[in-house]
C-alpha cells in the first residue's frame, strides 16, 4: 500500500474530517451559536407543521404575528425540511447536510488551487482549511460554510469549464455560484477566484466573457432576492430587520471601536497563532517576489470591503470570518512550501492542524447538555396549549421557544420590567410566560402574574391583566 499516495490525496483527509465530525452528529444543540441554531431548526420544523412555502420562512420568535421575516434564501432549512417528511424531526439531517457540502466545498477548493498554483499548495491549503473554524461550523446547522462550499464549487465548476469548454459545466456553474450567494451574500469575498481566471491573459477570451456573462446571470437572482423580495417581506408582514446595513461610515465607526474584536476574528479564530504566523509569512513573501502581487492585493481589497459591509458584526461574531479563511489558508500554505525543507513544511502543518483542531474538541464534542431544556416541552405541555404564545427570558437566544415547541417572544429579563412594553405583548395575545429560574428572579417582572407551575428549573406564568 502506497501510504505516501494516500495522505497526499485530499480526499483522504476530507473523509477523515466527515467521520470525525459524524460522531456526537445527534447530539441536541448545546454546543457554541445554539441560538442560530435553534433558529434555523425552528425554520426547517415550520415549513413541516405550518407552511412548505420556501418564500416564506418562519421563525419561533415573532410576537404575535406570522413569523415571516426576512432572511437569506433558506435552502439548507427546506432540504432539512424534506428530511424531515421521511425522518421526523432529528437533529442530525440539518448537520449531515451541512457536514456534506462543506466537504464537496473543501475538496472544489483543492481543485481551484490545484489548477491556478501547484498540487502541493492545493493540499496543504486545503487541509488547513478542513481543520481551521470550519472544522467546527462545517457541522453545525447554519448556513456559512454550506453557502460559502456551494460558491467554491460553482467557481471550480469554471476550472472544469476551461479545460474542457462544455456549455453544461458553465451552466451548473452559475446555478451553483447564484445558490451560493443567496444562501448567504456574505460569502461574496470568493468570487475573488473566478476573477483571477478572467484577468489571466493565457485563457482564450472568448471562454472568460462566458465566464463573465455567467457570473452577471447568477448574480440577478440575488440581487433580487436581497433587494426586492426581502425589503417586500418586511413591509408587508411588518418586520423591521434590517438585513444589509449600508451606512458604511458607521460600519467603520463601529470596526474602529471594536478593533480588537475585529483583530482577533484572523489572529486566533481563523485557525490560531500557528498557522496565522504562516499566513503573514504567505502574504510577506507573495509580495516580495511580486509575482502573486496582483492576487494579494485583490484578495486584500475584497475582505477589506466585506469587513466593511459585515461592520459590527464581523467584530461580534466568529462566524463572520468563515468566507475569509479559504484565502488565509491558501497565504498560510504559501509560506509553508517556502521553506526549504519538505519535511520541516509537513511538521509545521501538523502543528498548525493540532493546535487548530485542538481548540474545537470541547465545541464539538464536549458541550455540556442543559437536560432541563430536553424535558422542557412535556413539562409546557401539562398547562399549556401548543397554540399558546408565550415570552421567555432568554433574551434573543430562542433555544427556549424551540424546545418548548412554542412560538411568541424571546425577551431580556428587563422587558420585563417594562409595564408598557407588557401591555403592548399582552394586547398582541401574550398572556403567559415561561421563566427560567437560572437567568433571573420573579422580581424583576412588572406586570402582576399568576404562578401556574413550577419545577427546578422553570416557572409557568398567566400575566394578569
Amino acid at each position: 500500500m502506497n501510504w505516501r499516495a494516500i495522505f497526499s490525496d485530499i480526499r483522504f483527509w476530507i473523509c477523515i474530517g466527515f467521520a470525525l465530525r459524524l460522531i456526537t452528529i445527534d447530539a441536541p444543540i448545546f454546543d457554541s451559536h445554539n441560538w442560530r441554531q435553534a433558529d434555523g431548526y425552528a425554520v426547517a420544523r415550520n415549513f413541516l407543521e405550518e407552511d412548505y412555502n420556501i418564500f416564506k420562512r418562519r421563525v419561533d420568535n415573532r410576537g404575535g404575528g406570522t413569523g415571516i421575516t426576512p432572511s437569506e434564501f433558506p435552502l439548507i432549512n427546506y432540504i432539512t425540511y424534506l428530511f424531515y417528511l421521511v425522518t421526523g424531526v432529528q437533529w442530525w439531517p440539518g448537520r449531515l447536510i451541512n457536514l456534506t457540502v462543506t466537504s464537496l466545498g473543501i475538496f472544489s477548493f483543492h481543485q481551484i488551487i490545484k489548477a491556478r498554483w501547484s498540487k502541493r499548495l492545493a493540499l496543504y491549503s486545503s487541509v488547513i482549511l478542513l481543520f481551521s473554524v470550519w472544522f467546527s461550523f462545517g457541522r453545525k446547522f447554519m448556513p456559512d460554510t454550506f453557502s460559502a462550499s456551494i460558491l467554491l464549487t460553482g467557481i471550480g465548476l469554471q476550472v472544469n469549464y476551461l479545460k474542457k469548454q462544455k456549455p453544461a459545466t458553465l451552466v451548473l456553474s452559475v446555478i451553483l455560484i447564484s445558490i451560493g450567494l443567496l444562501t448567504k451574500i456574505t460569502s461574496f469575498p470568493l468570487l475573488s477566484f473566478s476573477a483571477f481566471f478572467l484577468l489571466d491573459q493565457k485563457e482564450p477570451i472568448r471562454l472568460k466573457k462566458n465566464i463573465f456573462i455567467g457570473l452577471v446571470i447568477a448574480i440577478i437572482p440575488v440581487v433580487l432576492w436581497y433587494f426586492y423580495w426581502n425589503p417586500k417581506v418586511a413591509n408587508l408582514y411588518a418586520y423591521g430587520q434590517v438585513l444589509i446595513q449600508t451606512d458604511i461610515m458607521a460600519q467603520m465607526d463601529s470596526l474602529f471601536l471594536h478593533s480588537g474584536r475585529v483583530l482577533k476574528r484572523f489572529y486566533q479564530d481563523a485557525f490560531y497563532y500557528i498557522g496565522f504566523l504562516f499566513f503573514i509569512l504567505g502574504v510577506f513573501i507573495s509580495i516580495k517576489e511580486k509575482k502573486s502581487l496582483f492576487k494579494t492585493l485583490l484578495i486584500v481589497s475584497t475582505s477589506v470591503l466585506y469587513v466593511l459591509f459585515a461592520g459590527f458584526k464581523f467584530a461580534e461574531h466568529t462566524y463572520y470570518i468563515i468566507p475569509l479563511v479559504p484565502f488565509m489558508a491558501l497565504g498560510a500554505a504559501y509560506g509553508l512550501t517556502s521553506l526549504n525543507s519538505s519535511r520541516v513544511s509537513i511538521f509545521i502543518l501538523c502543528l498548525i492542524v493540532t493546535e487548530s483542531f485542538s481548540n474545537q474538541v470541547s465545541d464539538v464534542y464536549l458541550a455540556k447538555p442543559k437536560s432541563e431544556f430536553l424535558t422542557l416541552e412535556k413539562f409546557v405541555d401539562k398547562h399549556l396549549s401548543p397554540e399558546t404564545l408565550v415570552a421567555t427570558n432568554s433574551g434573543m437566544n430562542t433555544n427556549m421557544l424551540y424546545f418548548s415547541h412554542r412560538k411568541g417572544w424571546a425577551l431580556n429579563n428587563s422587558d420585563f420590567g417594562n409595564e408598557q412594553y407588557m401591555r403592548i405583548i399582552g394586547e398582541d395575545s401574550c398572556e403567559y410566560i415561561l421563566w427560567y429560574k437560572k437567568n433571573g428572579t420573579l422580581d424583576e417582572i412588572q406586570p402582576e402574574f399568576q404562578v401556574i407551575s413550577e419545577n427546578e428549573n422553570f416557572y409557568v406564568l398567566r400575566l394578569v391583566n
